[in-house]
């Protein structure tokens, strides 16, 4: 695998996504899975976190429509996951921990207002400092619609809504429309 020949340090870049029982800040927070984005986008070369929390979340809320919206992807074949046994503030820390791995991480998702606020609002819950920099949160949603070449030539997710698959997918189409567009993730 081939290093970025700018000086772009891109083992800081992370793509994030999570997988819950609702669309608040206070929704259950069902798994998380992450990756760093790696020039050929993978991620998997330098760092990947993935780990299902215990359902039992105090404080955390679900709503039925998020679990019906579950159930249907449940009926085409979607695994709902459910399977986690740490209490969600070991999975909390775990996770902090590993982003700590990096200098100064710049947290990617798509979208701001779900993934990132979910996670943020978790912490604060459990008084945990995330170890990024509000600054450092990034959107690949808009780079996606600004540069919608990546939907083309990045095959399909194959695992939907498996939370450490879509950042992985989402890892490698933002490395694809930075290379096809010849820019630096920043």
């Amino acid at each position: 695998m081939s290093e970025s020949s700018d000086s772009t340090d891109l083992s800081r870049h992370v793509m994030v996504d999570i997988e819950t029982l609702g669309t608040g800040t206070d929704a259950v927070i069902l798994s998380i899975g992450a990756c760093t984005i790696d020039s050929d986008g993978l991620g998997w070369a330098r760092g990947i976190y993935y780990k299902e929390i215990h359902l039992s979340q105090a404080d955390r809320k679900f709503d039925m429509g998020t679990v019906l919206w579950w159930m249907h992807q449940n009926s085409k074949g979607v695994t709902l996951p459910m399977g986690g046994t740490m209490p969600i503030e070991e999975v909390l820390e775990e996770f902090n921990d590993w982003l700590h791995l990096f200098d100064r991480p710049i947290i990617w998702c798509k979208g701001t207002d779900f993934d990132i606020a979910i996670l943020t609002h978790a912490m604060n819950q459990h008084n945990i400092k995330p170890a990024w920099k509000y600054s450092n949160v990034r959107d690949c949603r808009t780079v996606f619609k600004l540069f919608p070449v990546a939907k083309e030539a990045i095959p399909a997710n194959e695992n939907p809504h498996d939370a450490l698959a879509d950042a992985a997918h989402q890892a490698a189409q933002l490395a694809y429309t930075a290379r096809t567009y010849n820019f630096t993730l920043a």
